[in-house]
């Protein structure tokens, strides 16, 4: 799974990276991004766009949020084939967490590539009715099987996009499941993928 990510990029790099123009009193909570959190979302209408909204969909059944989905399922279960089909979406980041099991617990551990540049993790959003009867935006990030190096520390790990797989990601004209699918079949960036311990 990915229960913890981190973003120290300023909005205005990211929105630089991604080609979008920023709102106004836009700002990120972090950097290290927490589940429930308001974080930056890059996604398309008719042009890339950039907003903050809220990680986790609520959970239909039970108290908390859903702050994953698997990439193996996701076009099957209920609450995430709507928007798989056409509301994707790309969240930036510098890291993400993972913890391995140990002895004495668990340890935290930071992955990242190419100096901690951003990099993109793939994800999908929807609208949830809030309590006050207004309307949210929320997102989840898509989890897929990890690398060989990242096995050795936990079996899960967000799915990371290429820039081309970007482009076809957020397009929203592209509703084609074996196409989607095959981005998220297999894990990435192996060889560029470096783990580091957290104190």
């Amino acid at each position: 799974m990915c229960g913890r990510y981190w973003l120290s990029d300023s909005l205005e790099d990211i929105a630089e990276k991604y080609g979008v123009s920023l709102l106004d009193n836009q700002s990120i909570t972090g950097p290290e991004i927490f589940p429930s959190q308001a974080a930056p979302v890059i996604y398309k209408v008719n042009t890339p766009q950039i907003s903050l909204w809220k990680w986790g969909f609520p959970n239909p059944v039970k108290s908390g949020i859903i702050i994953n989905a698997r990439a193996e399922t996701i076009d099957q279960k209920r609450m995430f084939k709507r928007p798989f089909a056409g509301q994707r979406c790309v969240i930036p980041a510098n890291a993400f967490f993972e913890w391995k099991k140990e002895q004495k617990g668990k340890q935290k551990y930071r992955i990242y590539f190419n100096h901690g540049n951003l990099f993109s993790m793939a994800g999908i959003w929807e609208s949830f009715t809030t309590d006050d009867g207004t309307s949210q935006n929320y997102f989840v990030i898509i989890t897929t099987r990890a690398t060989n190096r990242l096995q050795a520390i936990h079996d899960r790990m967000p799915v990371i996009l290429t820039a081309e797989e970007e482009k076809n990601w957020l397009d929203h004209n592209n509703s084609n499941i074996e196409v989607l699918k095959s981005i998220l079949d297999s894990p990435k960036f192996d060889q560029k993928m470096i783990t580091a311990k957290e104190n």
